[in-house]
Formats: structure tokens, C-alpha cells, sequence
């Protein structure tokens, strides 16, 4: 015996049985995860942000606005430096490149971690990877106010040794 239902018996006629494509869009819509279950969770605020950086489509975003400005002011600010109008382009690589490297990591994570590390330990991963990502900001901003800056001290890694006396 063989029973086949209808797609209007299979499905609900309650407004919680959606289409195929207004589910994807509610999944993609700007700002939102891409990934069910942490839309279910819903914003947990800027921490969450923060952790789970790879979750929505604004960080993505954020990340490749990041990545398209650094491709435009890294070599202007090795063309001025040494100079005072490189320390601003210093500030901004401080922050910068380590908020791009933690979005881009939070992606790997995100894809390899549950698969060699096992499912409990992204979150781990994500928590120490937050911790690498304050402390390489924290010592950017120390070299940029209290040394060099970023850019002097990569140029200072092509020039010669001066000779001690």
C-alpha cells in the first residue's frame, strides 16, 4: 500500500511553511547568519559579533571592504614613508590587518575545525583566536605610538645593518 500525499496536504497552511526561495532570502537577507541554528540563537551583541565573525553576511562584507582598502593604502603609505603623514595609515593598519586576519581565520575555523578538531572544539578555537587577534592589535598600536609604525619597521626589514663603531 502506497500512500502519496499532495504538496498541499504535505505542507501546512500556516504561515510558518515558507517557499524555497522566501527561505533563502530570510537566510541571506544583509546582517543575518547564514547558518539556521545561530539565527535561531539570535544576537547575543557585540561579544557574539566578535566571536563568530565569519556568521553574517555584513562581517563578510566588512572583510572584503577591508581587504580592497588595504590593497589601495599599503603601498601609498610606503611611498610617504617616512613621513608625518604615515602615522594615520599606521593607526589604520594596526587595527586593520588584524580584523581582517580574524574575520578570514573565524572562516577557516569555521571549515576545518569541526572536521580534523571535532565539533566541540570550534568554539575553543574562536575564543583563542579572539585572544590572538587583541593582543596583535595591542602590539600594533604599541609599535605605531610608541615606535616606529608598521610601515617603517617592514621597511626597515630591506635595509642594510648600520655598522657599530
Amino acid at each position: 500500500l502506497a500512500f502519496a500525499l499532495s504538496p498541499a496536504q504535505a505542507l501546512p497552511a500556516s504561515s510558518s511553511a515558507r517557499r524555497p526561495r522566501e527561505m533563502a532570502a530570510l537566510l541571506l537577507r544583509r546582517g543575518m547568519p547564514h547558518n539556521p541554528a545561530l539565527r535561531a540563537r539570535g544576537s547575543r551583541g557585540m561579544f557574539s559579533g566578535l566571536l563568530n565573525a565569519d556568521a553574517t553576511s555584513g562581517h563578510m562584507k566588512f572583510y572584503h571592504y577591508v581587504n580592497l582598502s588595504l590593497l589601495g593604502t599599503a603601498p601609498l603609505a610606503f611611498a610617504l614613508s617616512p613621513s608625518p603623514l604615515c602615522f594615520p595609515l599606521d593607526l589604520v593598519f594596526a587595527v586593520a590587518f588584524p580584523v581582517h586576519a580574524h574575520i578570514g581565520m573565524n572562516c577557516v575555523i569555521t571549515d576545518y575545525g569541526q572536521k580534523f578538531f571535532g565539533k566541540g572544539a570550534v568554539q575553543p578555537m574562536r575564543y583563542g583566536m579572539l585572544g590572538v587577534t587583541a593582543v596583535t592589535t595591542l602590539g600594533l598600536l604599541r609599535l605605531t605610538f610608541q615606535g616606529p609604525g608598521l610601515t617603517e619597521t617592514i621597511k626597515g626589514l630591506w635595509r642594510s645593518p648600520k655598522e657599530k663603531k
